[in-house]
This record gives structure tokens, sequence and C-alpha cells, in this order.
């Protein structure tokens, strides 16, 4: 028969192997788990991607068939709205042309900045104000030749905290 002291021994290195061998498969399983993710052949962009991403122009979205009863036009007839994202300091903005207006679908503003006084249209010109504590940056889109295009003016008198003095 084994002694108090054999027995506390033996307990002591079952103990130690359950653990050693509890602790290997949850290593094998992580690392099986984590390869599956981490070698994706997916790898984020950096930011000349995003920003090379960002210059170019969304492709044109198809019109909606018109359900209205009468409506003689057909499916693809005219040519969907220009869609185009274009940057600015303060934001960036996805703006459309469609039969010579402007319309803003949608926007981001940087950190930092806050959004104010938009006109979405559609109109000869949409605009939108990114704001942050001293800079306002406006960014008026109109349609050259039915693409949008941006002109943005920045006014850095430091009074924009919104209270309109």
């Amino acid at each position: 028969m084994a002694s108090n002291g054999t027995r506390t021994v033996l307990a002591v290195a079952g103990w130690v192997c359950a653990a050693a061998a509890a602790t290997a498969v949850g290593i094998a399983s992580v690392t099986a788990i984590g390869s599956g993710i981490a070698d994706s052949t997916q790898r984020p962009f950096n930011g000349q991607q995003v920003a090379a991403a960002l210059a170019r122009p969304v492709p044109p979205t198809p019109p909606a068939q018109s359900s209205t009863p009468g409506s003689t036009s057909a499916p693809g007839a005219t040519p969907g709205p220009a869609n185009k994202v274009l940057a600015s300091a303060g934001g960036s903005v996805v703006a459309a042309c469609s039969a010579g207006k402007a319309q803003l679908l949608s926007w981001t503003p940087r950190q930092g900045y806050r959004t104010d006084d938009i006109d979405r249209g559609p109109d000869r010109t949409a605009k939108i104000e990114f704001e942050s504590a001293d800079t306002e940056i406006t960014v008026r889109i109109d349609c050259a030749n039915g693409v949008p295009t941006a002109h943005t003016t920045l006014d850095t008198d430091g009074d924009n905290d919104g209270d309109g003095d």
C-alpha cells in the first residue's frame, strides 16, 4: 500500500499532466481557428488604398422602373444618375447628378467634425457644412456635364459654436 506522501506526489503529477494536456488542446484549437481567420487572402486597406478607393467614381445605379400608370419609359431607357464620392478636409459626401440637378446621397464627417446646414437637393446646387470647434468647411456640389463637382470654402474664424453669434 502506498504512503500518504506517495499519494500526494501521484495526485500532483496527475493534476500537472491533466493541466498540460488541457493547455495543449486549447492552444491547438486556437491555432486551428486562428489560422482560418488570420490567413485570409483579404487584407485591410492601407491609407493610400483607402484614398484611391474613395477617389474612384461609383458606377451609376440603374434607374428605378416606374410603376406609374401610363408610364412610357422603358427600363434602362435613360441613364441612371452619376454617383461620385467627393472628399474634403471636413468629411466626404456621395453625390449624384440627375437631369442636371445635384443631390447629396450620403455624407460622413471626419473625426472632430459635425454636419450643419444640409441642403440635399435635388437642385442646381446641393450644400453641406462640416464644422469643428474652429473650422467651417462648406461643400457646394453642382453638376458639370452630368458629373457631381465639389466647390469647397474654408472659414477658420473660430466662431463655430453653433449659437449663431
